[in-house]
């Protein structure tokens, strides 16, 4: 027959061990977590050599008007070229480091896929050109 204080000792451990596996468990869901969130940071910085943001996103979904452009790394000044849908932009905002185009009401992307391909050098190193191709697409 069982007594009172050998009940509690036999719960005590129960409960130990209880603990012991919700710690377990907790630890392989943040571990999960933190994995996956590894994951989708990696797929985000998919990007070309020199380049820390394109505009829009790969396969990102935007509107006609909707500004494009490329922004690469450092304070270095670029040679940028850009095209889009294998038109060069002739014009468009540039920076040292960045060129963006918004096309205007009588000039607006068309729907669906569009692709842009950046062709950039550092002014110091001109031979040195690297390149960035991305397309997103435009809803009606």
């Amino acid at each position: 027959m069982l007594n009172a204080s050998r009940l509690k000792n036999l719960t005590n451990k129960n409960l130990v061990w209880v603990a012991t596996l919700l710690v377990i468990f907790g630890a392989g869901l943040i571990i999960g977590a933190w994995q996956l969130s590894s994951i989708n940071n990696d797929e985000g910085n998919d990007l070309p050599d020199g380049v820390t943001e394109l505009i829009p996103n790969e396969g990102a979904r935007v509107l006609r008007q909707a500004t494009v452009g490329i922004q690469l790394e450092g304070n270095e000044q670029y040679n940028i070229e850009v095209w889009l849908n294998g038109q060069k932009l002739t014009r468009g905002n540039r920076a040292p480091n960045r060129f963006t185009y918004r096309p205007d009401e009588d000039n607006q992307h068309q729907i669906g896929q569009n692709c842009l391909r950046a062709e950039f050098s550092p002014l110091t190193k001109p031979d040195a050109t690297r390149q960035a191709a991305w397309c997103f697409i435009v809803d009606a």
